[in-house]
């Protein structure tokens, strides 16, 4: 026997949760709070080494130009510079 499934709707929704955000721009020495070198290379000599940010998921690699979001409880997650400008605007 054959069970109809019912449709679900839809329902949009909009974040207004208040965020911090800085742009990583390793090359001119602008490495927000929480982002660190993985180990390989030495930052401060190297700008294409790996940078890891630790976010609630686990670790991420984050690359020059992404942003850096800060949330209300204070978790941190990266965002790709095209993602970010799409999508955050400046709080009044």
């Amino acid at each position: 026997m054959l069970e109809r499934k019912r449709s679900v709707a839809l329902k949009a929704y909009r974040k207004t949760a208040l965020v911090m955000a800085e742009q990583f721009l390793p090359a001119i020495g602008q490495i927000p709070k929480g982002v660190f070198s993985s180990g390989n290379g030495d930052p401060r000599k190297r700008y294409d080494c790996e940078w890891v940010l630790n976010t609630m998921e686990g670790r991420h690699f984050v690359r020059g130009g992404d942003y850096i979001c800060t949330g209300p409880a204070g978790e941190q997650w990266n965002v790709a510079a095209e993602i970010f400008e799409a999508t955050y605007e400046p709080a009044p």
